[in-house]
């Protein structure tokens, strides 16, 4: 259940007790395919546990990045012999309000998902396509997730330092969009023991704006869904790995305030 002895190795096989090894068929990371910049790029995003507890977000039109998203929060029940999902439970928001959510459509285990779902009574909506993420291959150990996340891209997003024993400490800077903001909490893998790329947040976040500053919005989140994400490239012949550490805050109710990436490499 060790990762990659070199953090920028690629990953061509799901590493001992991934979630792409040990995982059910469902749970894990799944992307909306899309392109940014003109490049592929998974846009939209979603983070599913082995009980089906899911949380994410998706983009209308995933060759497009407006701030305009669907924001998902619930459970969704999965049937592994006839391929099919449902959403039991949960909320979903268009940009500004939240509604009751339902859905429903088919998945291949480990590859792939389709559907669509609506807000409270509205006409349904695709939902994805999503894929199965290379992210489902990193096995994830404490060790691995400690230390300090963001430095490179700091004064843009920010910085979250775990140390050891799995408390937290950062900030977000002024100009990100939760403003100037000072974090405390702790992290942890949601499964103790495993090596699931999934981490449990705690957090309590203060206003630390100044004189000039974006205050700080983020005062409600109160704890977090998280993942380290991976992409990979090939440069000469050459494979190399980055590591981002991508945290999706909640407030008590696990309703999304905002997403935060931190890359590490």
């Amino acid at each position: 259940m060790t990762p990659s002895s070199d953090p920028k190795a690629c990953i061509t096989t799901p590493e001992t007790g991934s979630t792409a090894d040990v995982g059910n068929a469902f749970e894990g990371l799944w992307g909306q395919p899309g392109t940014i910049g003109g490049q592929a790029a998974s846009v939209g995003l979603l983070s599913i546990d082995a009980a089906g507890s899911t949380v994410g977000f998706q983009m209308p039109d995933p060759n497009v990045m407006t701030g305009m998203h669907d924001d998902f929060v619930g459970k969704l029940s999965f049937d592994a012999g006839s391929g099919t999902w449902q959403v039991s439970s949960g909320e979903v928001r268009n940009f500004t309000d939240w509604a009751p959510w339902s859905g429903s459509g088919a998945f291949s285990a480990k590859s792939s998902m389709t559907g669509t779902y609506a807000a409270n009574a509205a006409a349904p909506k695709a939902f994805g396509p999503w894929t199965y993420e290379l992210s489902n291959s990193l096995a994830l150990t404490p060790s691995f997730l400690g230390g300090e996340w963001g430095a490179l891209y700091g004064a843009f997003n920010g910085t979250l330092n775990i140390a050891a024993d799995g408390s937290l400490s950062g900030s977000t800077p002024s100009g990100s969009l939760g403003g100037a903001c000072t974090l405390s909490g702790s992290a942890a893998l949601q499964e103790p023991g495993s090596a699931k790329n999934r981490i449990a947040f705690d957090f309590t976040v203060a206003d630390a704006a100044k004189a000039g500053d974006k205050a700080c919005v983020l005062t409600g989140v109160k704890k977090g869904v998280g993942f380290v994400s991976i992409s990979q490239y090939t440069r000469d012949g050459i494979c190399t790995r980055s590591n981002t550490l991508y945290v999706q805050l909640q407030d008590a109710t696990g309703r999304l305030i905002a997403g935060y990436i931190f890359p590490r490499d």
